[in-house]
Order: structure tokens, then sequence, then C-alpha cells
């Protein structure tokens, strides 16, 4: 975040601390890495008590610098000597300075002091700058994810990259983005069974809503239908994994965040085992075939059980949006040819006004021809 790489004037190339986009490139703002870190004794977390926070150099190279306000440390921050106590909600950042040249990467930490929540904590550091009111539009690059359970048990805790995303949501003073793994950092997946209900204990990213238009209303609409026609609900149809949290933005309380897997293509290849180019995603477009009266044949090409889900949906939900979508398997290697999965209903249940379409438009719709 907020580095380059380019040419210097003596043809070598660089990374740079100041980018300059359009411009010349700044020979002076040319450093590299140091290849050692900042150990700190207390992670991220929530804390019923005072911390005393110690960091050590485990390299031996240069001095620790350290901001206790969310600024990148330079050589003008404070220098470590001594334990730092935190008796308040803090953001940690620390990094060794070997030179104006040479320094190595920030380590981030961020400490709730007191505070008591049923939910899961959801706690993101990033390398951006506190930016008050206008946070949200200022995290966006490497965070320090931290993932604690109901019980307090820290469950994730790795750098990872975040991605502010939306189209309504991009509105809503709530945060609202795409966290995912980054192998850069030493773990390209999430090693945890994020969504109780679902079997898969290994995710490449987690979209983190703000629930959109139902963000002044109920802040559930999106994850009560996901829910409803779920595997342990009234059917068997694929479904998005929905977790609610407390969210902290460096060390500031963010309100209650809907954790969900999104409908990108983490969420064909995570749940099915396909790679890329074993698929295609459709959205709502659907190609048209005709239906027959040989199962076997139909069971080739979709789920009828889910088909017809997908209609009670559309049908009982006062649906404004079209909140699901479709993708096709080139693998060959699922039950089905054609599958869909739910997704974004913030404008459910009467939220906005609808159009019901019957089930013989929405047949007429997808261009599938109903048998006699």
């Amino acid at each position: 975040t907020g580095v380059t790489y380019g040419r210097l004037s003596d043809g070598s190339f660089s990374l740079l601390s100041s980018p300059s986009f359009g411009f010349e490139n700044d020979d002076a703002s040319a450093f590299v890495y140091y290849d050692g870190g900042v150990e700190i004794n207390v992670p991220s977390g929530v804390y019923a008590s005072a911390q005393s926070i110690e960091l050590s150099n485990n390299s031996g190279s240069g001095a620790i610098h350290y901001t206790l306000d969310g600024s990148i440390p330079t050589s003008s921050s404070l220098v470590y000597s001594a334990p730092i106590s935190v008796t308040e909600n803090t953001v940690l950042k620390a990094r060794i300075i070997v030179s104006a040249s040479e320094y190595s990467m920030v380590e981030n930490r961020s400490y709730i002091i007191g505070a008591d929540h049923d939910l899961p904590l959801v706690i993101l550091t990033s390398d951006n700058a506190n930016g008050g009111e206008s946070m949200k539009l200022n995290i966006d690059g490497r965070v320090e994810f931290c993932f604690i359970d109901e019980e307090g048990n820290r469950e994730l805790n790795q750098y990872a990259d975040f991605r502010v995303s939306g189209k309504t949501s991009k509105n809503i003073p709530q945060l609202n983005g795409k966290l995912e793994a980054n192998e850069s950092y030493g773990d390209g997946d999430f090693d945890y069974k994020m969504f109780p209900n679902k079997d898969l204990d290994e995710y490449r990213g987690f979209l983190l809503r703000n629930a959109s238009q139902d963000w002044s209303e109920t802040h559930m609409r999106d994850a009560f239908v996901s829910r409803l026609l779920s595997t342990d609900n009234l059917s068997d149809f694929p479904f998005e994994g929905y977790r609610p949290a407390v969210l902290y933005v460096n060390a500031e309380y963010h309100g209650i965040i809907n954790i969900r897997e999104d409908d990108d293509s983490n969420y064909i290849k995570d749940n099915y085992s396909l790679a890329s180019g074993d698929y295609q995603k459709m959205g709502r477009d659907f190609p048209t075939y005709e239906f027959t009266t040989d199962r076997d044949v139909l069971e080739n090409i979709l789920d009828f059980n889910d088909y017809i889900n997908l209609n009670f949906l559309i049908a009982y939900t006062n649906l404004n949006e079209w909140g699901f979508g479709s993708w096709k398997d080139l693998s060959g290697t699922t039950d089905h040819l054609i599958h869909f999965f739910n997704h974004d209903f913030d404008a459910t249940f009467g939220l906005r006004g609808f159009e019901y379409v019957p089930f013989e438009g929405m047949m007429s719709l997808y261009g599938l021809v109903p048998y006699e």
C-alpha cells in the first residue's frame, strides 16, 4: 500500500516510497525492505484490562520505531525502549528502520480494551493511517485480519488484502468490501470453518457486507433468504454462507457486519472443487432448454428441485432485485450442467416495491418450455 516499483534515473529499478503517477520518478524515494521484522508479544484482540506490549528486534540491526495514532512509523516516530502500556482502544504500528532507504514491513496490531460482545469479532488493522469519518475510503490493501469466535477463541490471525466493493453499499457509512487471503503474506487461504452450517473449512476470501439497502432496517433480509432455502431449513438449495460479527477497523468500533461468501469465482472453486476454466459464470442469463418428461435427461441439465425452489423464492419473498446467480459446469464432474446459488436479497420482503412474476412468466424469462 502506497509503494510503487519504477526505473531510476541511472536505469536501475527500485521500490519507491513516493508514488509519482504521471511525473518523473523520485530517486530520493528509492528503498529496499529490510529482511527482518518486529516481534510483538501481545496479538490483536479484545482484553478486559490494560496490556503491557513488548517489542523485540529479531535481527539486531536498526531501531524499532512505532506509533499509537495509526500513522506509518518513520525515523521521526517514537523509538522503542521499554514496554508500552495500552489502557484504551489503540492501534500499534511498528517497524525496524536501518536507514532512510532500508526498513522493514510494518507490523500492525489493534487492541480493544474493556469491550464485551456476544457475537464473533472481526478486527482489521490496515496499512493505511487512521482516517476518522473517511476510514471507509482509506482502507484498501494489506490488513492484519483477526477473527475471534463467540467463545473468545482467536481462530484466524493473518495478513490479507482488503478491497472496498459494492454499489449501493458504497454510499453507506459502514465499511463494505472483500477480504482475500494472499500467499505473499505467508498463507494463501483461510483455514477455518467460518460458516458452521457448511462443510467447508478452507476459504480463499470473505465478503464483509453492511446489508446495503437493508442497512437502516433489519440488517438481516439478505441472510434470512439464504438460510430460508439452505440445507438445514426448507430445502437443499445451494447457498452462500453467512455469519454476523462485530467489526473493528483500526481499533474503532464499526457496528455489526455480515460475513458472507461472495458470488465470485472463489464461491464456485471452494464449494465445487473446480479450477479456472472448468466453469462459466452466467449471472441471470439462462440458456434455452426444453423440459422433458425423461427425468434422467432433465437431471443432466439441472436440479429440478433447485429450479422449483428458485421459483418459490421469487414468488414469496417480494423479490425486488434478482438476487441469485447461475453458472455452467464445463468439466462434467458435477451432477448437472446448470447450477444456481443465492446472493444479495437486501430489498426483499416489502422493503422496496416489487413486481410479481408468475411461474409461467419465469419459465418464459429463462426460455424454458414446459412439458404437458
